[in-house]
């Protein structure tokens, strides 16, 4: 995300390799980050030359907040041409020796573990932002107690939706604390007081199976589905099937003998020795997979009437004992025709056998 007006420029990047993660943009106008379950990150601010100058006695601070929880610091001081890295968590603060950090790291937001109050819009949920506020500050003085820090992470209350409500709207991960990190700080002494806000710049994240069940992801479009294909998630990588070959160009097939790569199973599906990509079937553990020929996407379809050793998985989590996987085949909320069925979970229904 970035704000040209201030010369400023948001990134999340990977802590293993330092690479950054792709940004979608939704019809809506939402910046979403293409994230991971597990990886940890940090945030990037890039001011090039167009950044703010201000006097002497004020400075341009950036404040961040993830899930709508500071980051126990500030960055102050902030210059034209300049990259500001947000290392994580702050958790202890010291003025002579290393400071603590706990690295960001994309968790699994479970409801039923991260409970908070019950809303009618996901847009009152805070989990999976990453918010940073650019503002003027006027000096007020020297600090005269050592620097404070206290951030904690990932104690975001992510809300719940009412019952009915489709469960890939709200988010699907948060933010909690990755590994700890240990840097020499140099602590700014000086007190500033917030004069205004220049400019606020919000990156959401999410992982690309929400948001291909959202619709903002599309296999069918070419960008997206280069961007998908780059994905580790198992549920993408077996959402687009067959799919990935069609993107290919001649050249590509032809380097590799002109024949079609075998789409990767389903997970927890096993393949059967020798069987053909067309009309194929192929065992799991239990019930069956039938993929048929001429439908585009590695199509399939699950025999429900056979035994179940494999756990049935809806939207990234395992159905429970007591819970249904439901699925609406009457498109009763209005979606463009041929788009996939939507599936959700909901509680089984308790029977009363005395009044039966």
């Amino acid at each position: 995300m970035s704000l040209p007006e201030l010369g400023a420029r948001l990134i999340v990047r990977r802590c293993s390799d330092g690479s950054a993660l792709p940004i979608i943009t939704t019809p809506g106008g939402k910046l979403f980050v293409l994230s991971e379950e597990g990886l940890e990150y940090e945030v990037v601010l890039q001011a090039d030359k167009g950044f703010p100058v201000v006097p002497a006695n004020m400075a341009v601070e950036a404040e961040l907040k993830v899930d709508g929880e500071a980051v126990g610091y500030l960055k102050t001081n902030l210059l034209p041409n300049s990259t500001i890295v947000f290392e994580g968590f702050c958790i202890a603060a010291s003025e002579y020796g290393a400071s603590t950090y706990r690295r960001f790291k994309f968790s699994k937001a479970d409801p039923s573990q991260d409970m908070g109050p019950q809303v009618t819009d996901p847009e009152q949920i805070k989990a999976g932002r990453i918010t940073l506020e650019l503002r003027r500050s006027v000096a007020a003085g020297l600090r005269t107690t050592p620097p404070s820090a206290g951030a904690v992470g990932g104690g975001a209350a992510l809300g719940h939706l009412p019952e009915g409500k489709k469960f890939f709207l709200a988010p699907s991960l948060k933010t909690a604390q990755g590994n700890s990190d240990y840097k020499q700080v140099n602590w700014c002494k000086t007190v500033y007081t917030k004069v205004a806000t220049l400019g606020v710049m919000e990156l959401r994240y999410e992982t690309a199976s929400t948001l291909m069940l959202r619709g903002h992801l599309n296999k069918a479009n070419p960008a997206h589905r280069q961007l998908l294909r780059g994905s580790r998630d198992p549920t993408v990588l077996a959402l687009l099937g067959d799919s990935d070959d069609e993107g290919e160009d001649q050249h590509s097939r032809a380097a590799r003998g002109g024949a079609r790569r075998p789409a990767a199973p389903a997970p927890g599906v096993k393949r059967e020795r020798g069987a053909e990509s067309g009309g194929a079937r192929v065992k799991s553990d239990g019930g069956r997979v039938k993929r048929e020929p001429g439908l585009g996407g590695g199509s399939a379809f699950l025999d429900l009437t056979k035994p179940q050793e494999v756990p049935l998985r809806v939207g990234g989590r395992e159905v429970k004992a007591d819970e249904i996987a439901v699925c609406d085949l009457l498109d009763s909320d209005g979606e463009q025709e041929g788009a996939a069925p939507r599936w959700e979970v909901r509680k089984r229904q308790a029977v009363d056998l005395e009044g039966a």
